[in-house]
C-alpha cells in the first residue's frame, strides 16, 4: 500500500523534517523509497536551516515482536475466530487457541492482569461481532453459530468475563431499529448467533428470552429481526420450550399469529412459528391444567353411633296430697358449707356432702353407717 502526506514546512523546518524521515526509516522498514518533497523540490535541494544533531550510532535495533503482539486483543480474537471451519467442527481446537492468546496478552498486558481483565470484555466482544457478522459468510453460505460455539468452549474464568457482554451486543444488534423494507441479510447472522447464544445456555434466561423477542416483534422497525431469531431459537432449542411457562408460549402465539403468514417479509417465520407454537401450547397447557388440580381425598367412613336403650327409674311414688313433712330427727355434722344431700326413701338413708367435711351415710337411728 502506498499512500502520500503532504505537511506544510517553513523554509528554516524542512532540514529538521529531513533528519526526522531519517530516524523513522531507521526505527521501521515500512518506509521506502520516501523523499521529502518541499514545494515540488526535493528536500536535498531546499535551502538550508539548522539541522538537527545527527543521531549517535546505536545497536541494531531489536527484532520486531511477532504480529499477533503488535496486533490489538480485537484483532487477535478476529484473527483467530476467522480459522473456523464452516461448520465448526474444529470449534474446541480454536477456543483453545483463543484462551491462549487471552493468556499471552493478559502476561503481557503493561498495567497488569486486573487492568487486562477489565479491558477484556469490550475488547473480546467487539472482534467477537466483527468475525461473527461479516457478511462475506452469507456469500459463502456459512453461518455465526460457529463463532457463538468457539466462545461457549471457552474456559471458565475467560468465559465468565466475555460471555455477558458478548450476549449484550448480540441482542443490540438483533434489536437494531432497520428499514421495513431490510434486506433478510442484514439481520440474518445476528438472529442465528443470538438463538446459538440462547441454545448454549449463555443466555441463562430462555423464557425471558423468549419473552423479550415477543415485546420486540411488537415494533415494525424491528419485527423482521425478532421473528428470524424466534424461528432461528425454535430450531435450534426445540426440546427447550417443554420448559417454558404455558402463558409465556400463549402470548407468544398470539403476537406471531396475530402478524398473519401473507406478508413476504417474514410470511415464511410466521407459518414455521404458527406450526411449533400450537404443538407446544397444547401438551402445556394439558400438563399445567393437569397440575392445577387438586386431588379431592376419597371420603372416610366415619361409623355412626347406635343408641343403645338405657334404662329409666321409675319415678318415685308421689306422696299423698294430704302427706305433710315433719321433722323426725336432727343429723350432728361438722362445720363447714353443705353441698350436696341425698334422700333414699326406700332405705330411710342420708348422704350428706360438703366443703370441709367428709362424705357421710347416715342412717334412720341418726347414726353414721358410713363415712
Amino acid at each position: 500500500m502506498r499512500f502520500r502526506v503532504e505537511v506544510e514546512l517553513s523554509d528554516a523546518e524542512v532540514p529538521a523534517a529531513t533528519e526526522l524521515l531519517q530516524i523513522i526509516r531507521l526505527l521501521t522498514e515500512n518506509v521506502r523509497g520516501s523523499q521529502l518533497v518541499v514545494n515540488g523540490v526535493p528536500a536535498a535541494h531546499a535551502p538550508a536551516g539548522p539541522a538537527l544533531a545527527a543521531p549517535p550510532a546505536a545497536a541494531a535495533p531489536a527484532a520486531a515482536p511477532p504480529a499477533a503482539a503488535q496486533a490489538s486483543l480485537k484483532q487477535t480474537v478476529h484473527g483467530v475466530l476467522a480459522q473456523l471451519a464452516p461448520d465448526g467442527s474444529n470449534a474446541a481446537q480454536v477456543s483453545a487457541h483463543l484462551a491462549s492468546a487471552i493468556g499471552a496478552a493478559r502476561a503481557a498486558h503493561p498495567g497488569g492482569p486486573d487492568a487486562f481483565n477489565a479491558a477484556l470484555p469490550e475488547d473480546f466482544s467487539e472482534g467477537f461481532v466483527a468475525a461473527a457478522f461479516d457478511e462475506s459468510l452469507l456469500a459463502a453460505r456459512r453461518g455465526s453459530a460457529p463463532f457463538v460455539h468457539a466462545v461457549a468452549a471457552l474456559p471458565e474464568p475467560e468465559l465468565k468475563l466475555v460471555s455477558g457482554l458478548v450476549v449484550r451486543k448480540t441482542l443490540s444488534q438483533v434489536t437494531k431499529k432497520r428499514p421495513d423494507d431490510a434486506p433478510r441479510e442484514s439481520y440474518l447472522l445476528q438472529a442465528e448467533a443470538f438463538a446459538a447464544l440462547a441454545a448454549t445456555g449463555l443466555v441463562t434466561n430462555f423464557s425471558g428470552a423468549l419473552i423479550s423477542m415477543e415485546r420486540v416483534l411488537k415494533k415494525p422497525e424491528t419485527r423482521a429481526a425478532a421473528l428470524a431469531t424466534l424461528t432461528s431459537i425454535f430450531r435450534q432449542s426445540g426440546a427447550k420450550l417443554g420448559d417454558v411457562a404455558p402463558d409465556t408460549l400463549a402470548a407468544l402465539l398470539a403476537s406471531v399469529s396475530g402478524l398473519g403468514a401473507g406478508d413476504p417479509r417474514w410470511g415464511e417465520d410466521v407459518a414455521y412459528l404458527t406450526q411449533r407454537l400450537h404443538a407446544a401450547v397444547q401438551p402445556a397447557a394439558a400438563a399445567a391444567a393437569a397440575a392445577a388440580q387438586v386431588p379431592v381425598p376419597m371420603p372416610v367412613p366415619v361409623p355412626v353411633p347406635v343408641p343403645v336403650p338405657v334404662p329409666v327409674a321409675a319415678p318415685p311414688a308421689a306422696l299423698p296430697a294430704t302427706a305433710t313433712l315433719k321433722a323426725g330427727a336432727q343429723l350432728p355434722l361438722a362445720a363447714g358449707s353443705i353441698f350436696s344431700v341425698c334422700f333414699d326413701q326406700g332405705t330411710k338413708q342420708v348422704v350428706v356432702g360438703g366443703k370441709d367435711m367428709p362424705l357421710a351415710l347416715w342412717g334412720a337411728d341418726s347414726r353414721v353407717t358410713y363415712q
